[in-house]
């Protein structure tokens, strides 16, 4: 799976929830601001009113949504993002099954960020 979704910073958080939980709810002040706007634009979640002032965002396709062992990994990026040894550790102990897979994955859906320098080849952060 390679995609190029190059979303804003914005809407990063946003995205991650989405894609963690399948949709989320927001009151209609929250619908109508550029984040949501800008993944409603991009045909990835679409917002359907509710009760009066709730709006759902959900992912337009549902088998976008993440795996358990997506999730596993979003979390351990964001405390050994910068160690590969420890990362890779903390998977098996957590039984990921392929955690550098997982990872490809979630930089590919932009919720992960590879910041990686020539002499640092493991770094990555959340979004």
């Amino acid at each position: 799976m390679t995609i190029s979704l190059n979303l804003p910073r914005e809407s990063a958080a946003l995205w991650r929830s989405i894609l963690t939980f399948g949709h989320v709810k927001l009151p209609e002040w929250e619908a109508n601001k550029l984040d949501v706007k800008t993944l409603v634009e991009k045909k990835l979640v679409i917002a359907k009113p509710g009760v009066f002032p709730a709006y759902t965002v959900e992912l337009v396709d549902p088998h976008m949504r993440l795996t358990v062992d997506q999730v596993k990994v979003m979390t351990l990026v964001s405390k050994y993002g910068t160690n590969l040894d420890e990362f890779l550790a903390e998977a098996k102990l957590l039984n990921v099954e392929d955690a550098l897979r997982d990872l490809q994955q979630l930089v590919d859906l932009d919720t992960v960020e590879d910041y990686s320098i020539p002499t640092e080849k493991f770094r990555y952060r959340l979004r």
